[in-house]
């Protein structure tokens, strides 16, 4: 029997999805000209970080800068030049939400809410369309909208067992202090186990009163040890290498141009995100 499988996209802005792909270039907005960072800021900010730079005709996150600058702040920027109403994707999307709820910043590097939100939001439609068709995934897949899939590989995975959650890669971590992590970026699981990642939105609030409490005012690990701190507490076990690094990438450092979908750009692009990577 064929398998339900069901790809999330995580993002900050969604639309309901259209598979339309015969617009004119004139009905495009170009949000980058590779010349001009004019409507960038950070996100929860009112400029651009001084990290983010035009490199190649490609806007950059330059790591050396990031070392040399104080800690203070997120680094994730968002177009916000103008308001938009309507987005148009190639995705043939079975739910989607727009919401554009700011939400609440508690220490000076606390920019991890709204990817927490995020998924709750996104595996509660999933969930609600599996009720509504009478029927449950048997493979979920959430995925950072850079993350780019390997054209030249059949993706295989094992049989998925309930509380069993699986990515490319986690454990210690150095540059969050050598503790536990998990790769937030790309994973999988069958649809009860996702179900109990909704909760992850919440967890995330009560490690900060925690914070609070103990008049801390930073978050001394990522996303990804959050989540591993979560799977440990309520008894979800983590997989790690079925996914692998030759089996997806995150586009990044990569010129402009290169196709996403092209099976001979793959290994080129794979070569810009471990230069990137290893800097």
């Amino acid at each position: 029997m064929k398998p339900f499988i069901l790809l999330i996209f995580i993002a900050l802005l969604s639309t309901n999805c259209k598979n339309d792909t015969a617009l004119e270039d004139a009905n495009w907005i170009h949000l980058f000209d590779g010349t001009s960072t004019e409507g960038w800021r950070a996100y929860n900010g009112d400029s651009l970080p001084q990290q983010w730079i035009i490199k190649d005709g490609t806007l950059t996150f330059d790591t050396k800068k990031r070392l040399e600058s104080e800690k203070k702040g997120g680094n994730d920027i968002i177009y916000a030049k103008e308001e938009f109403d309507d987005f148009v994707s190639t995705y043939n999307c079975k739910g989607s939400i727009f919401d554009n709820k700011k939400q609440e910043s508690f220490f000076d590097n606390d920019h991890w809410a709204s990817l927490f939100y995020s998924l709750s939001q996104s595996l509660l439609l999933k969930r609600h369309y599996e009720i509504q068709n009478n029927f449950s995934y048997d493979v979920v897949i959430k995925s950072r909208p850079d993350v780019v899939f390997n054209p030249n590989v059949t993706f295989k995975w094992p049989r998925l067992f309930d509380n069993c959650i699986h990515t490319t890669h986690g454990g210690p971590m150095k540059m969050e202090f050598n503790v536990y992590n998990f790769n937030d970026c790309v994973f999988l699981g069958n649809s009860y186990t996702m179900d109990q990642l909704v909760n992850l939105y919440f967890y995330r609030i009560q490690r900060i009163q925690k914070i609070n409490q103990e008049k801390r005012n930073f978050m001394p690990v990522g996303p990804g040890t959050l989540m591993h701190d979560y799977f440990r507490e309520y008894g979800i076990t983590p997989f790690f290498n079925t996914l692998t690094f030759r089996d997806t990438l995150i586009k990044k450092g990569c010129p402009q141009g290169l196709n996403l979908i092209n099976p001979d750009e793959f290994p080129i692009m794979d070569q810009y995100f471990k230069d990137w990577y290893t800097k």
